[in-house]
């Protein structure tokens, strides 16, 4: 194995670790119903992406919707198979979609790379999850 080749198996195992981490204790913060995470949520309801359709989500239940698929994601991401932590994969970005919009509509826009660059490490590791067949 080269240097080049460790590197990027560490890479991609500190990308993963920190994704993890990252989904596990977010999720948890809004499943313990932290004070923060409430305010907070009363307004993201506000401001939620299909609220031009008429749709406008109760915030304890939008916070714990939220809450329960990045934990139980976190764990699928650990220790499921990769059909599910490609799901997984994609169910994140489109969470990390839905929070650069929010966080633009709040008018917190200096907060809507971190959102964007979580977004970009979850498509890097989607890509290389494996279970997919190369065409020759």
């Amino acid at each position: 194995m080269t240097i080049q080749l460790c590197i990027m198996a560490l890479l991609n195992t500190v990308l993963f670790g920190w994704i993890c981490l990252l989904f596990l204790l977010s999720g948890g913060a809004k499943l313990a119903g932290l004070q923060l995470m409430k305010d907070s949520f009363v307004v993201f309801s506000g401001v939620f992406p299909l609220k031009s359709f008429g749709i406008i989500p109760d915030p304890d239940v939008y916070r714990l919707t939220i809450g329960v698929v990045e934990f139980l994601g976190a764990i699928i991401l650990m220790l499921g198979p990769v059909g599910w932590k490609k799901l997984t994969y994609v169910v994140f970005f489109v969470i990390m979609v839905g929070a650069v919009h929010t966080l633009i509509m709040t008018g917190e826009s200096h907060m809507a790379p971190f959102p964007a660059s979580t977004g970009a490490i979850l498509l890097y590791l989607y890509s290389k999850s494996g279970g997919h067949k190369k065409i020759d």
